[in-house]
């Protein structure tokens, strides 16, 4: 009797674990890098001066552009617009982490100096535009300086407060920086990608064909002269400057880990038999 029931528990031990070593390896938590699209650019108002053809909201030349600026320079306020198409989903997947990062660069010109503004990380909605648009239409909607009610408008959740701050500014001649959202700003962006996924039925979110669109703006009207942050565009190649990503952890659905404790229930039982047939 103990050895017939040693073999079964060594046989159900044998299945299990066989059953979820197969899952698992086709099942492991898998992590997306998304590249920004190169549709990226900058949102600007024009303040004085000559107006374009495009009006006073005008992408100028960022359309092409290998850096892009979020501050103040003469004439012109200045945001940036970040583009990410988001991934398919298999039958079951969740996203459990995301992270936004950004390299900063020195800024083009001697003259700009030190910031009196941060820049915060604001997420203004999607567009299922492919190529995402970038023009004075686009400027003007997505375009935004300072904080408060519009940052939490419908469909707009601020990210990450103060993203930038005056330390982060490089000065001509000086040398790129990584910068990355923070705990807090990680939270934030997770559970607005979970909103976008969990509700495909009233918002009209078409995962692996909408682009999550990421916004950097200038907290505050109050500065002047040239005051300004940049950072590297999608399409920057240099080497060693890595552009606008978003990086998602996406782990399947918790089948395995059931089936394992499921499994080791049935061990669990049969051993337990074992030991009172043992003492009878």
């Amino acid at each position: 009797m103990r050895r017939k029931a040693f073999s079964l528990t060594r046989i159900v031990t044998i299945i299990v674990f066989a059953a979820v070593t197969i899952l698992l390896a086709g099942n492991r938590a898998r992590g997306a890098t998304i590249v920004g699209d190169t549709a990226d650019f900058e949102p600007r108002l024009r303040t004085g001066g000559t107006i374009t053809p495009e009006g006073p909201y005008d992408p100028g030349p960022s359309v092409n552009a290998v850096s892009l600026r979020v501050g103040f320079q003469t004439n012109f306020l200045i945001t940036s617009a970040f583009f990410f198409r988001l991934p398919v989903l298999a039958p079951g997947e969740t996203i459990t982490a995301a992270d936004f990062s950004i390299t900063e660069l020195p800024d083009t010109a001697a003259t700009a100096v030190t910031p009196n503004h941060n820049a915060d990380l604001v997420a203004v909605g999607f567009t299922n535009i492919d190529p995402p648009a970038r023009n004075a239409a686009a400027s003007e909607q997505y375009f935004y300086v300072g904080e408060g009610l519009f940052d939490t408008a419908p469909g707009r959740l601020q990210i990450q407060d103060n993203f930038l701050v005056p330390a982060d500014f490089i000065p001509s001649g000086g040398s790129a920086a990584g910068k990355s959202t923070d705990a807090v700003g990680d939270a934030a962006l997770l559970g607005y990608i979970h909103d976008l996924y969990a509700n495909q039925a009233t918002n009209q979110f078409v995962p692996g064909t909408s682009y999550l669109i990421l916004r950097l703006n200038p907290d505050t009207l109050g500065d002047s002269g040239t005051r300004r942050y940049t950072v590297a565009s999608a399409e920057n190649a240099d080497a060693g400057i890595t552009p606008p990503t978003l990086s998602l952890n996406i782990v399947p659905e918790p089948g395995a880990a059931m089936l394992l404790s499921a499994g080791m229930l049935v061990v669990t039982r049969i051993r337990r038999r074992r030991a009172i047939a043992s003492e009878k």
